[in-house]
């Protein structure tokens, strides 16, 4: 469980293999609680290539995006490919930089609505002007609720000093590597934290 503060939650939980979940949280505050159930969307896959030393740039529309993902997993021949994200207003947000090679990933909660930039630049001195291949894996998770994953059983109010069960349900995932969320609401004080939930199914 992480997040203090009054409701402790799991920033994210896994579901490899399966076809539901369940997670704790726990209220140190009485009042209005829900639970709501956003995705599962699958990965768009993105391919391109890079030279050494140099960068793509790939844009997104997050105008009514709960949580946005992009990763990049390993390349072949150790290739080293670093993620940045720009926001509408050409501000860096986020970067992810794995000095040992390839295998990045950013999440952003409740982005701006706009015209997102993701950089891919390739940081290896390769000398022979080879391009690296690669693919890029994005989720856009809308912020309404909807979609094939469902709360089955969740609290409809919070109790100070309670810890309560939420159980999540989805479709079998065969072969997919799917992103979504759940949102926790106070009605009186708006949204108090997201929940990723990650279903990896590509090597079962």
């Amino acid at each position: 469980i992480e997040n203090g503060g009054s409701f402790l939650y799991p920033n994210e939980v896994d579901g490899t293999g399966e076809t539901g979940s369940n997670f704790d949280v726990t209220f140190g505050y009485t009042g209005a609680y829900a639970a709501a159930a956003h995705g599962l969307v699958s990965a768009t896959i993105t391919s391109s290539s890079v030279v050494s030393l140099d960068q793509q740039v790939h844009q997104f529309d997050l105008s009514g995006a709960a949580l946005f993902i992009v990763a990049l997993p390993s390349v072949a021949n150790q290739v080293n490919l670093d993620l940045y994200i720009v926001d509408p207003l050409n501000q860096p947000v986020a970067a992810s930089l794995n000095e040992q090679g390839t295998d990045e990933m950013i999440e952003l909660v409740s982005p701006v609505d706009g015209m997102w930039s993701v950089y891919v630049y390739r940081s290896d001195i390769d000398g022979t002007g080879t391009s690296a291949d690669y693919a890029m894996y994005s989720w856009i998770v809308p912020v309404t609720p909807g979609g094939n994953m469902t709360v089955v059983s969740a609290p409809d109010s919070a109790q100070l000093g309670e810890t309560d069960t939420i159980s999540l349900a989805w479709p079998v995932n065969d072969g997919e590597w799917s992103i979504g969320a759940v949102s926790h609401t106070n009605w009186e004080t708006g949204l108090i934290g997201l929940t990723v939930v990650s279903v990896e199914s590509r090597g079962d």
